[in-house]
C-alpha cells in the first residue's frame, strides 16, 4: 500500500526510458531530452519523474579517489576530484530541473523523486564484485558528502531526495556478513 497508486489517485501509466550505465552529462546531453521528446503529448494530467543520476559518475571517480588517497597519499587531489564531481552533477541536476519544467511535452504538475546513491560495500569500503582490492574506507566519506549534496539541492528545489543510502546499507554485497556493521 506504500506505492504511487495510494499516493496518486489518477496514476495512469508508467513510462520508462532508463538507460543502464548513462552518466549525468549523458542523461543532460541526449538521453533526457529523447525521453521528453518520445512523451510527444502522450501523457495527460500531472507526471512524477523518478530516477537516478549521479551514481555512475561516482563509479567512475573512485578509482581516481582512491588513488589520490592510498597511493599518493594526497587528499587535496581527493579533495579537488570530488568537488569537482559534486559541481558537475550538481550542475547537471540544475539543467534536468530546467529540461523538464520546459519541456512542452509535460502537462500538468511534474513531480520530481530523485534518488541519493547508495553504498555497494555496506558501509565497509570493500567490495570485490565492484572494486576489486581497492580498500575504500576513506572514499566513503566523500560519498556521504555528495549525498548531503542532494540533501540540500532537494530541500532548495523543493522535489523529494529518496534515500536510498540508507535503506539499501545491508541488502549489497556484504549483506550476509555478520562481521559487517549493516548486517
Amino acid at each position: 500500500g506504500q506505492d504511487f497508486r495510494r499516493y496518486f489517485s489518477n496514476f495512469e501509466s508508467t513510462v520508462d526510458k532508463s538507460e543502464g550505465g548513462t552518466t549525468s552529462d549523458e542523461l543532460i546531453d541526449s538521453q533526457l531530452g529523447r525521453a521528453l521528446d518520445d512523451l510527444d503529448g502522450s501523457l495527460t494530467g500531472d507526471t512524477a519523474f523518478v530516477m537516478t543520476i549521479g551514481g555512475n559518475d561516482i563509479q567512475a571517480s573512485v578509482t581516481q579517489i582512491w588513488f589520490s588517497l592510498e597511493i599518493s597519499d594526497d587528499k587535496e587531489a581527493a579533495d579537488a576530484i570530488a568537488a569537482d564531481l559534486e559541481e558537475k552533477i550538481s550542475d547537471n541536476l540544475e539543467d534536468l530541473l530546467s529540461e523538464i519544467e520546459n519541456s512542452e511535452n509535460v502537462t500538468g504538475d511534474s513531480y520530481i523523486y530523485l534518488t541519493n546513491i547508495y553504498d555497494p560495500t555496506d558501509g565497509v569500503g570493500l567490495s570485490q564484485e565492484c572494486y576489486p582490492n581497492l580498500n575504500l574506507v576513506e572514499a566513503l566519506a566523500y560519498l556521504i558528502q555528495i549525498n548531503e549534496m542532494y540533501q540540500e539541492f532537494g530541500m532548495a528545489n523543493e522535489i523529494a531526495i529518496v534515500d536510498i543510502y540508507s535503506s539499501f546499507l545491508g541488502h549489497a554485497f556484504h549483506s550476509s556478513d555478520p562481521e559487517s556493521p549493516h548486517y
